[in-house]
């Protein structure tokens, strides 16, 4: 394709198919150039497979973004789809709803708009957000089970410190060399490993633009509620913080609970957790945020320090979208600034239970 022809392959996907420009889409871009249309046309109309029912066609219309769009291109386009022309009420319909994907867009999809899903589309909408957290709680749970058995055996790992000389000695007394008047034990002893569990100490940002990386979190906080070494607790914050412990076992429980909201206020959240501490030593916070702050952002690096002075290691997990310039501060003061996606939370436990 020459450099004019990819001009005016922009320019129609830019201004849509009514800029009367001369020539036909590439083939690769008809679907892309359609699901824009349907969204940035007067009124929503998708309807490839020419069945004519609206709800059938929205459930296409998602799928074809799906396959065309990056992850945060997708999430702005439902949101102008639901802006303007109301899409959420098809793609809430049962007939809609039973063809969407069963991933994290579609559970954030029904978590944004959980308030209109109408009676008849309740139970498979919470069917399919429990599904989609249950695949990810599946596919994190052996590896956080694997990350802690690591941590666990780093921290205590057998040490002079650690050694139980006087029962070495007592349980090598047969093997004194008289001649040598020396033990040469066969068998050492090391004073026994702390036995309490690590707590894990989880903080969700509850703002709208976190509601698909919170599926994410709560599967995260089921998979961990199911390994006994480590005990966790949940909290849900805005400009207030929620606990949801007891229902961190039931990631759709925790999510359907959740008001997703505007205002955050983290260093409120952050000094609300220090206040829990009660075993520095044993235990970590986690965070899980955009950084994006309606509080004060020079109180948040206070409070979050004043908890890495205590002793507490802490991370911070992060979408694509945050706010870097807070999120450099964070690093440089000793936080743990990683990832949100489920790859990186085995690595993160690992590293703040070490």
């Amino acid at each position: 394709m020459n450099d004019q022809a990819e001009r005016v392959r922009r320019w129609r996907l830019l201004l849509g198919a009514e800029a009367g420009l001369d020539g036909e889409a590439p083939s690769g871009d008809a679907v892309m150039e359609a699901a824009m249309n349907a969204v940035y046309g007067d009124r929503f109309s998708y309807d490839p497979d020419g069945t004519g029912q609206k709800a059938r066609g929205a459930a296409r219309w998602m799928r074809d973004i799906r396959a065309c769009f990056p992850e945060e291109t997708v999430g702005m386009m439902v949101g102008d789809a639901a802006d303007r022309h109301d899409i959420e009420s098809l793609l809430l319909q049962p007939e809609a709803l039973k063809r969407l994907p069963r991933d994290v867009h579609t559970a954030a999809l029904l978590l944004r708009y959980k308030r209109s899903i109408p009676a008849s589309s309740a139970a498979l909408a919470r069917e399919i957000v429990a599904s989609v957290a249950e695949d990810i709680r599946r596919g994190l749970e052996p590896r956080l089970r694997s990350a802690v058995s690591g941590a666990a055996n780093r921290r205590h790992s057998p040490s002079s410190k650690a050694l139980d000389w006087h029962g070495t000695i007592r349980k090598n007394l047969r093997r004194y060399d008289a001649d040598r008047r020396t033990i040469t034990p066969d068998k050492f002893l090391f004073f026994a490993r702390d036995s309490a569990r690590a707590e894990i100490i989880l903080a969700l940002d509850r703002s709208a633009s976190m509601i698909r990386h919170a599926v994410t979190a709560a599967a995260a906080a089921a998979a961990l509620s199911e390994i006994p070494s480590v005990r966790i607790r949940l909290f849900a914050f805005d400009t207030a913080v929620t606990e949801l412990t007891e229902q961190a076992g039931d990631p759709a429980e925790v999510l359907f609970r959740l008001r997703f909201t505007g205002g955050t206020d983290i260093a409120n959240a952050v000094g609300f957790c220090q206040r829990q501490i009660a075993r520095p030593g044993r235990t970590a916070l986690i965070l899980i945020t955009d950084l994006h702050d309606s509080g004060n952002s020079a109180r948040l690096i206070a409070e979050l320090e004043a908890v890495l002075h205590s002793g507490v290691p802490a991370a911070v997990l992060l979408p694509g979208a945050h706010n870097r310039p807070l999120a450099r501060e964070l690093a440089a003061r000793g936080a743990l600034c990683a990832a949100i996606e489920p790859d990186a939370w085995p690595e993160t436990v690992e590293r703040l239970l070490s």
